[in-house]
């Protein structure tokens, strides 16, 4: 009798593990894992790992959310300011992109750029502004910026040229370049 309630136990265990299984292995959703990577492949093992530093909270917070929700970004880190992220890059933290405010408390955006590609030149960091002004943008190009784009950039083109800078290219949104050239 001890033999059959521990089979019957452990039938009605074995019901309910195989239904929390199945419930686990549900379909994969748009936004679950990278285009193209392996099924069950978490998006922070096959994402681009971006650090945002913005000082506006709810900008900060705003920009994060639409990154993320792209399949192929994973928003890694958010500082509001930049010495914190200096000091991450400092200390070996590596992401694949920076997006940097440039009107930032203490240390300005592009003294920080300059500062974290002296570090880590290879990582590309994007400048993401309001600034229009040609001093402005050269001084964050020539500070190492691989990208600079303005605020008011559609979010369908900020992931674009996030993504192409990302690939190893270089962007300016469209007004900035006239300015510039």
């Amino acid at each position: 009798v001890l033999v059959w309630f521990h089979l019957v136990g452990s039938h009605k265990r074995r019901g309910r593990q195989d239904r929390v299984e199945q419930a686990s292995r549900r379909v994969p959703r748009f936004g679950d894992r990278t285009p193209g990577a392996p099924l069950g492949y978490p998006r922070s093992r096959m994402g681009t790992r971006i650090a945002i530093v913005e000082d506006n909270t709810q900008y900060r917070a705003g920009l994060s959310a639409l990154l993320s929700a792209e399949p192929d970004f994973e928003v890694s880190v958010e500082y509001g300011e930049a010495p914190p992220a200096i000091a991450a890059v400092a200390r070996g933290e590596r992401w694949d992109l920076i997006v940097m405010d440039l009107g930032l408390p203490e240390v300005s955006g592009i003294e920080a750029i300059a500062q974290i590609k002296a570090i880590a030149p290879q990582m590309p960091i994007v400048a993401f502004t309001v600034f229009e002004e040609p001093d402005r943008i050269v001084d964050a190009i020539c500070a190492g910026a691989d990208g600079y784009l303005l605020k008011r950039t559609s979010a369908d083109e900020l992931v674009a040229q996030l993504r192409a800078v990302v690939a190893g290219g270089s962007t300016l949104t469209p007004g900035v370049a006239r300015t510039v050239l």
